[in-house]
């Protein structure tokens, strides 16, 4: 596959036969070694439990799809905390273990194997010993349409997120550099950062979603710019679309007190500037990436992206917004 230029690799890996085959593989996989992602044995039980994901997806209908850095965290919890007040709940949330948690526990978790296996639970263990998860209403992902190890995932109704390239590739940027005081890469050495690798995953995330697009009976796709443009009605929409009711008052307090501001006041003060959740970057502060890597970047996206979905990538096309 590595001498397929992205588009008919992903046109190939994202229908049959080569999709069913790669999956039987990775269940293969599963099977003899456990889940080799997070190097985890696995018991029999288990094992079970993620073949018979594979063919159920555990009965969820609902799959949201991400691109890195492209508000995840604050979709997610905005519905689930406008669900909890549509719920008569009180809509509160506490920060733990660089995670955000409703009171009643989360509402999502991952499309990968560590959901059926119970590693996602395990991981995300609270030191309140609160619940992680409530119920499961959707499933998020930022992986390519290949990756999804579910039968399921082929009628779910899936709302795409997608980015502009640019502002992933420095927010990642940003956010190694940031990480800790011996994060390998700075901003002051270019070459600490694996250019090639990041673009390369964002083409390719891009690329499969957007072949995706073509055929899927139940699909919606969303800017991120234009989600924080108009947070209200665009998730007012993908609720209508995922068949949740929520009343709009409820969702816009939903939306509020997942603002970054309040996400921000439940986090410790001294892990503000430092904390990888959450960007407290200016305008200049996030315009890291030098114009000949930018230029080599933008020459990259013309030559290997195949689905821009709508969005343009050029020199005078800014990626340094900052949003509230």
């Amino acid at each position: 596959m590595t001498l397929l230029s992205s588009p008919r690799k992903h046109f190939l890996l994202n229908r049959f036969p080569c999709k069913d085959v790669w999956d039987m593989l990775a269940i293969a996989q599963l099977l003899l070694r456990g889940d080799v992602a997070n190097r985890t044995p696995l018991s029999v039980a288990q094992k079970k439990a993620c073949l018979a994901f594979y063919f159920n997806a555990g009965g969820v209908s609902r799959l949201l799809a991400v691109s890195n850095r492209s508000g995840a965290r604050w979709i997610q919890l905005a519905i689930e905390l406008a669900l909890d007040l549509q719920r008569g709940g009180s809509g509160e949330y506490v920060f733990e273990h660089d995670h955000y948690y409703p009171d009643k526990g989360q509402l999502f978790t991952r499309l990968d194997w560590r959901t059926p296996s119970g590693l996602w639970i395990e991981q995300h263990k609270r030191a309140s010993c609160r619940p992680v998860l409530e119920r499961l209403q959707f499933l998020v992902t930022h992986n390519n349409y290949t990756q999804l190890r579910t039968r399921r995932v082929a009628d779910m109704r899936t709302v795409i997120v997608t980015r502009s390239i640019p502002a992933i590739i420095a927010s990642l940027y940003s956010k190694f550099a940031n990480a800790d005081s011996r994060a390998s890469t700075s901003l002051d050495d270019e070459e600490s950062f694996n250019w090639d690798w990041f673009v390369g995953k964002s083409v390719d995330y891009f690329n499969s979603w957007g072949d995706v697009m073509t055929w899927h009976p139940a699909i919606r796709h969303y800017k991120y710019e234009d989600l924080k443009a108009d947070p209200l009605s665009t998730h007012m929409e993908i609720l209508n679309f995922w068949g949740i009711q929520i009343d709009e008052v409820h969702m816009a307090e939903g939306l509020f007190r997942a603002s970054k501001q309040e996400m921000l006041k439940r986090m410790p003060s001294d892990g503000h500037e430092k904390n990888l959740r959450i960007s407290t970057k200016t305008k200049t502060q996030r315009r890291v990436i030098p114009e000949d890597r930018l230029r080599w970047i933008i020459e990259r996206l013309d030559r290997d992206l195949k689905y821009d979905f709508g969005y343009s990538f050029d020199m005078d096309t800014p990626y340094d917004t900052v949003y509230d």
